[in-house]
């Protein structure tokens, strides 16, 4: 028995080598940086120098530095100023995270992507001047009050994480066709935000990022938005209605909007479907609207002469709730809220067509 314990050890040992040995073995070094490289592209990992000036290269070893790596910079608190090359487009989360020194940070246009508290914990943000803050092309944070009418400058390519986060003073917001990612918790907290518009450029919305935005009543979800999380609108209790214009959003839900009652879409829509299934007014975006489901009857169908047939495909749900064939974080979420007697935006227990 030791003994295969001991073998079963062995191999254990030896697979997570072979799964760690390829990824420390791309870290490389140039004089106090540690970077990695992929496609080509340089990542700044890490610095092991105690300059109070630095100036990012644009290149390493002759690769074209263009991102700065999670944590690489993170609590050094010998720099005071850093300029980042116009190579740079992307910085990390907790990049520059606790530089308490940190005052003074170039950062390029060319930057059009910032993860969360990349600059938490360093005087950068407070030296900027009151209003929306930007790094490079990205709507960070703000400095000072948030304004009651937001409007995102043209160019703008990000909303940071938690970017507005408990702005509670912000009652409209423009979003530029120029946005492509909303980040996560973003507006979080903005409890006196009547109405939101994300246009059709945005491809990814985060994870609550509206959430507890309590005077929300209206949202439009523009036509590349692939996925519409459950958590995107989470505890927006006043959201009584959400135009879906992409036909083929994964539609995940919208907990605790007890006051939704219209979906906007299009015909043939899984707006339309989702509308359908959660006892939701329906109205089409092209053409006439449809008769609501009610608890009690049928969701109307085109009259056919044929005998019904018996349906050739279910889905079984118990674990896999949301029916996205995996079972994940959200399905646990819904089934916890199942055995404390909350409401889940889809039956459990039941077989569905």
């Amino acid at each position: 028995m030791k003994k295969a314990l001991s073998i079963i050890l062995a191999l254990s040992v030896l697979i997570t080598m072979l799964v760690i040995l390829p990824i420390t073995a791309e870290a490389k070094k140039s004089g106090d940086y540690v970077y990695s490289v992929a496609d080509g592209k340089a990542m700044i990992t890490g610095y092991t120098g105690t300059a109070s000036k630095l100036e990012i290269p644009s290149k390493i070893d002759g690769i074209p530095v263009t991102s700065i790596g999670s944590e690489a910079f993170k609590e050094n608190r010998s720099i005071t100023n850093i300029a980042l090359p116009d190579s740079v487009e992307y910085i990390g989360e907790n990049a520059f995270m606790g530089c308490s020194s940190l005052a003074t940070i170039t950062i390029p246009d060319s930057v059009v992507s910032v993860r969360k508290n990349a600059f938490s914990g360093n005087p950068w943000l407070n030296n900027q001047p009151e209003g929306v803050v930007y790094a490079g092309r990205v709507a960070y944070s703000v400095n000072g009050s948030c304004p009651a009418q937001l409007v995102l400058k043209s160019g703008t390519t990000e909303i940071a994480d938690y970017a507005f986060f408990n702005c509670v003073n912000i009652t409209s917001v423009i979003i530029p066709d120029s946005v492509t990612r909303i980040g996560d918790y973003s507006f979080w907290k903005c409890t006196s935000l009547e109405k939101i518009t994300i246009p059709n450029s945005v491809t990814s919305i985060g994870t609550w990022p509206f959430w507890d935005c309590k005077k929300l009543e209206s949202a439009t979800i523009g036509s590349s938005a692939q996925v519409i999380g459950c958590y995107v609108f989470w505890y927006c209790v006043s959201l009584e209605s959400v135009t879906i214009l992409n036909p083929n959003a994964k539609i995940q839900g919208f907990s605790d909007c007890s006051s939704l009652e219209t979906i906007y879409g299009y015909r043939g829509s899984t707006a339309e479907t989702y509308a359908n299934m959660n006892n939701l007014h329906f109205i089409p975006l092209d053409g006439e609207p449809s008769t609501p489901a009610t608890p009690d009857s049928p969701v109307p169908t085109e009259a056919s002469t044929e005998a019904p047939s018996t349906p050739s495909t279910y889905r079984e749900i118990f674990g896999d709730i949301d029916g996205d064939g995996d079972i994940t974080i959200v399905d646990t979420t819904f089934l916890q809220r199942y055995t404390v007697g909350l409401p889940t935006p889809y039956p459990i227990g039941e077989k569905i067509k």
